[in-house]
Parts: C-alpha cells; sequence; structure tokens
C-alpha cells in the first residue's frame, strides 16, 4: 500500500538536480480576488498554482502502484474535480508529485480546500488522505 506524506498549494518549486532535494516556494494559504462582474458561473482566476505531494510505499520492501485524485471543495460545498493520476512506486520508495494548475476557478470568496484522496485499485472507494486549506478574501471596496 501507500501512504500519503504530505501535501503543499504553493507558487513554485524546484529539485536541485546535484541534492535531489526539493524547494518550494511561497505557500499558498490565502489570497485576495480583485473586483470582478458578479456572474453566476466560476471565472479562471490566472494565478499560477502548484500542488506538490509526497507519497511513500507503506513497506518499503513491497513496490505498489495506486491511483490519487484531487478536487476542490468550495465554500458552497460543491466539489471540483481537477485531476487523477497514478502513483507508481515499482521502482522507488517514494515519489513526489508536482502539479501545475494554470488558474483558480472562482468566482466567490470563502474557505477552500484542496482534497487529495487515493484508492489501491479502481474497484475500491476514494479515501481522503490530506485537505489543504486555501481561504480567497472578497474584493476590497
Amino acid at each position: 500500500m501507500i501512504e500519503h506524506i504530505w501535501t503543499f498549494l504553493c507558487r513554485g518549486s524546484a529539485v536541485d538536480r546535484d541534492s535531489n532535494s526539493l524547494s518550494i516556494f511561497d505557500i499558498v494559504e490565502q489570497f485576495s480576488l480583485v473586483p470582478v462582474d458578479q456572474q453566476p458561473h466560476p471565472q479562471m482566476i490566472p494565478l499560477f498554482f502548484e500542488l506538490v505531494s509526497v507519497w511513500a510505499r507503506q513497506n518499503p520492501a513491497e513496490p505498489c502502484r495506486e491511483f490519487a485524485r484531487v478536487e476542490l471543495s468550495q465554500p458552497d460545498n460543491t466539489t471540483l474535480p481537477i485531476t487523477e493520476y497514478e502513483v507508481d512506486l515499482m521502482e522507488f520508495e517514494r515519489s513526489r508529485i508536482r502539479g501545475r494548475l494554470p488558474g483558480f476557478p472562482t468566482n466567490m470568496p470563502g474557505r477552500y480546500f484542496v482534497q487529495v484522496s487515493r484508492r489501491p485499485t479502481e474497484d475500491d472507494p476514494w479515501e481522503v488522505v490530506a485537505r489543504v486549506p486555501l481561504t480567497i478574501v472578497p474584493p476590497q471596496a
């Protein structure tokens, strides 16, 4: 089985070629909206984010593969799918996943959660392993 270690929402990250160390830049916890039309449908706010997750084998001696999913839980309790991917730990004991988000789909302030889930096979139910909070502050008058 695979274990979720951590997930961060940030402005960017970099991996050092010599040491393979990961640097995370500007962890995002909150941002302010600029005034926009109050349209009933979400708008894409053009802010680039990176979602960085680390996964590891629960038993270091057992190679494995599982599935992961990222969703955006909104203040109105609706959920938007972001992506699904395979976590392949057949060769290595752990894996870093770095996904770039080209924008943020919203038109409402409030508290959001980037939700990360896992499941061993396509037939298993999804298990939520992380909920990363993000607060969007309304535009200032």
